[in-house]
């Protein structure tokens, strides 16, 4: 057991160094783990995809939740996950391919709560986080209201027609690059047909640019440490639907 407090910290300070909020994760996680587990059994949660890897991975932590064994034998995949977070959650014991229980734990729930954003995942029962596939208008109801969409839009109303404006858009911007690539200098072809691309000399793009910082904080909010748990949807929800105040637990 001390090794593995050894391994953590040393985790956690490779992590300050490398930019990588992932490893210090679990702290933040820890005080919401009971009444998350809790929730995540309450609920029925269904993925909207043909990917069922989170779901299953979902059911795989419940499975174990009262352990206090640190790693869990591979019994899962992990393709929901990122490649970041796939080389935290595994590692090798004795030689053998193990998962950490911590670290997978407070990968699933932050996956389940983008899941329930972006639609792939919903609860059955659920108004704000209902299949969006069964509100969907049936290709026989939407036919009569074509026409007037795709003159909304300005797109064609037949798959040729659309296929044609397509190309004929294509030839536009082909001709335009052919008239414009002698005039410019970032990008060049050798004589064997290879691109080279060369240093932009526009301060735009330099480090300390006024204009780059402006457009870095627009494009990277502040985030708190209850997004980075997933909690931004399913935290608020722990203390309405059961009245529970997050408190440590041995785990």
């Amino acid at each position: 057991m001390a090794g593995w407090r050894h391994c953590a910290h040393y985790d956690q300070v490779s992590a300050y160094h490398h930019n990588n909020y992932r490893p210090l994760m679990w702290r933040f996680f820890r005080p919401y783990r009971a009444a998350l587990f809790r929730l995540s059994r309450l609920l029925v949660f269904r993925c909207a995809t043909h990917d069922q890897s989170l779901i299953a991975a979902l059911q795989y932590i419940q499975r174990y939740q009262h352990t206090t064994r640190a790693l869990l034998p591979v019994e899962i995949a992990l393709d929901f996950a990122s490649v970041r977070w796939q080389a935290l959650i595994k590692t090798r014991h004795k030689l053998t391919l193990m998962l950490h229980r911590r670290h997978l734990e407070v990968c699933v729930f932050p996956y389940l709560d983008q899941g329930l954003r972006s639609g792939d995942v919903y609860v059955e029962g659920s108004e704000a986080y209902a299949d969006y596939r069964q509100q969907l208008l049936p290709w026989a109801a939407c036919l009569p209201r074509l026409p007037a969409y795709c003159q909304a839009v300005q797109l064609p109303a037949t798959a040729a027609a659309f296929v044609a404006q397509l190309q004929a858009h294509l030839r536009d911007i082909t001709q335009q690059v052919d008239r414009t690539y002698p005039m410019q200098t970032t990008l060049t072809i050798d004589a064997e047909g290879g691109p080279i691309l060369n240093a932009s000399r526009d301060n735009l793009c330099r480090p300390h640019s006024p204009l780059l910082k402006r457009s870095s904080k627009l494009a990277c909010p502040s985030a708190t440490s209850s997004t980075f748990c997933g909690m931004s949807i399913i935290g608020p929800a722990i203390h309405d639907t059961l009245g529970h105040r997050p408190a440590p637990t041995r785990n």
